[in-house]
């Protein structure tokens, strides 16, 4: 059944247009993913399909008696409604109907006769009513939800005194327990832990209706989604598949569009000189066959549909982190750290150890320090300090997550140019790097968007000629094209680099080692994310002891691990997802040098082992 279909869909704003020509159809329990550059109207397109915007041109069809639920970025709340009441909210009408059986139950206690079967009737009919809006189990679901979300904790906290991530946290809680027909998604992993995605991407899972999902988070997309929509100059193509089946087929339809159109350019060109033959035959011998020939050519070749050039050099941004000179043995020693905020101790006699060359996440909830610890030691760590003390050798360069290494009332190229005395024409030559026009230069960095700033401060690490990165969520605020661009110049840095990060995908490609925020100290976990999660999962069930060595100081190798029952399945699935990953970059080659032959075999190969991993992952959630 079919809940959805766009046909010629336009959008402007004034004279200047959004999108154009958005034609396409999703049925019902369709999982959709919609990607697509930061500014490319994917959330208008959303506000659209709610009914928030008006459409310019062109029909959306959506079924009579079916309901649209949009996640919106400004939760609207009661002005003194706890975290509980505010989701609770959501069932106001079922807890009406509550009230009303119990009004008429004491009603009937005191009836009788024609009063009381009138009243025994009424009952009836609004019980029925109660049990079909989920009377009987609103409490459970709403419990579900905070739990999963990870909302319990500040349940009874007014909602007026949450950060912004938190309220975002609330509103996504309240859209799911709408279970709306059409559930509209804009970034809803956004503010989430690890243990809140990972349940996020269950519901979604399991989720029976529509679901429409903004996001740049490519393992949501990867676990979530059955099929891609690509928002790109304004229109929109479709692919099957989750996110990592859309990048192999989106290269290998370019390369057979640039095929394409490089043969009917040929064509084209061919068919222009025939013209041009026959009318200059005609010109100097006055023959009407050769004007005709010459008109009808001219005909054939109007009626030819041009193939569009495929744009297969998109300009992206492009990162280059060199790390120069090697720093020395150690990185990184924290010996002895503590912290608090009044009574709140964030560290107590914490301790860590990194090598030079070392590729380390430092992980935890929110609100654990990570960002505390990472400011302090991008501001006070040296040689000889007693507690932070990094090698002789090594040059900090530090990525902040709320933009703090910017200065908000400089222009950007004034603020560039302060990194290392760069002239005008230098500085424009590293922004332009970064996708930055001669016109933005004068623009204040305090009037910047979030992915504006992340790439200005991108622009300055780059020029900072450090040899380790502290990176405090570097990927926030970028879109996915932009996120792998980043990822591939860290794979090609050689210096070392301490990462905070909520992207899954971007962890599990780029650190070798985690460091957990646990209770108050730092708890290491030799190997990558995946098997750092695995780890603590299997920890949380009962299933394995305790995490592996603490505070070791060279590059951990391969883990081992004992093989049995969940282990087992984590040790296939951490091997899969390796093999994935590099089945993808062969993929890609061979596109690139225009092998369809062996892209589609491996294409093939990629499709088998995607759903060979998801059923390893539903036997590994039933066996921890």
């Amino acid at each position: 059944m079919i809940v959805l279909e766009a046909h010629q869909i336009g959008k402007y704003y004034g004279s200047e247009p959004v999108l154009e020509e958005i034609s396409g159809k999703i049925a019902r329990g369709e999982k959709v993913g919609l990607i697509g550059e930061n500014g490319c109207g994917k959330s208008t397109l959303l506000k659209l399909i709610a009914g928030i915007e008006d459409i310019s041109e062109g029909t959306l069809v959506l079924p009579g008696d079916g309901n649209v639920g949009y996640l919106a970025q400004e939760l609207q709340y009661g002005q003194d409604n706890s975290v509980e009441e505010e989701v609770a909210s959501v069932f106001g009408p079922v807890e009406e109907m509550g009230r009303q059986l119990q009004q008429l139950e004491q009603a009937m206690g005191q009836a009788e006769g024609a009063a009381l079967d009138q009243l025994m009737q009424q009952y009836g009919e609004l019980s029925s009513g109660f049990e079909q809006a989920g009377g009987y189990d609103y409490q459970h679901r709403i419990e579900t939800v905070l739990h999963g979300l990870r909302l319990t904790s500040m349940r009874q906290r007014p909602v007026h005194l949450l950060s912004g991530g938190e309220k975002n946290i609330v509103a996504l809680a309240k859209i799911l327990l709408q279970e709306p027909d059409i559930l509209l998604l804009d970034e809803p992993a956004n503010h989430l832990d690890f243990a809140g995605l990972e349940w996020l991407e269950g519901f979604l899972r399991a989720y029976e209706k529509t679901v429409v999902l903004v996001s740049h988070n490519r393992y949501l997309l990867d676990r979530v989604v059955g099929r891609i929509w690509e928002i790109e100059d304004r229109r929109l193509t479709e692919y099957d598949g989750n996110y990592s089946l859309y990048r192999a087929e989106k290269l290998k339809n370019l390369l057979l569009q640039k095929a394409a159109y490089d043969a009917q350019q040929k064509e084209l060109r061919r068919m222009e000189a025939m013209v041009k033959r026959f009318e200059h035959w005609a010109h100097i011998t006055d023959n009407e066959r050769h004007a005709r020939q010459a008109r009808n050519k001219q005909k054939a070749l109007d009626r030819i549909e041009r193939i569009d050039r495929p744009d297969l050099d998109r300009k992206r941004i492009d990162p280059r982190f060199e790390a120069g000179d090697k720093g020395g043995h150690i990185a990184l020693e924290v010996k002895g750290y503590n912290r608090s905020f009044g009574e709140t101790v964030l560290f107590q006699d914490a301790r860590m150890l990194m090598t030079y060359g070392e590729r380390v996440g430092l992980l935890g909830a929110n609100g654990s320090g990570k960002s505390t610890l990472f400011k302090e030691i991008a501001t006070q760590a040296s040689w000889d300090h007693p507690v932070l003390r990094v090698g002789p050798k090594v040059r900090l360069g530090y990525y902040s997550q709320e933009h703090e290494t910017l200065d908000l009332d400089q222009s950007i190229i004034e603020d560039v140019r302060r990194q290392q005395g760069l002239s005008k024409d230098q500085a424009f030559g590293i922004l332009s790097r970064f996708l930055f026009s001669w016109q933005d230069m004068d623009r204040t960095i305090g009037t910047l968007s979030g992915g504006e700033k992340s790439r200005v401060q991108l622009a300055k690490l780059m020029l900072s000629d450090a040899n380790f990165l502290l990176l405090d969520e570097p990927t926030n605020h970028l879109d996915i094209h932009s996120r792998e661009r980043v990822e591939e110049a860290l794979e090609e840095f050689d210096g070392t680099i301490l990462v905070i990060s909520h992207d899954r995908y971007f962890l599990d490609r780029i650190v070798e080692r985690v460091v957990e925020v646990d209770g108050r100290g730092l708890q290491d976990y030799e190997g990558g994310f995946s098997y750092y999660w695995g780890r603590k999962k299997s920890a949380a069930n009962g299933s394995a002891g305790r995490p592996v060595k603490k505070q070791k100081a060279v590059r951990p190798a391969s883990p081992q691990r004992s093989l049995g029952g969940a282990d087992e399945l984590e040790a296939k699935i951490e091997k899969l997802e390796g093999e994935k990953r590099g089945l993808e970059e062969d993929l890609a080659h061979a596109y690139r040098r225009r092998d369809f032959k062996q892209g589609d075999r491996l294409g093939r190969k990629l499709r088998l082992l995607e759903e060979e991993i998801g059923a390893l992952y539903e036997a590994w959630e039933e066996a921890v």
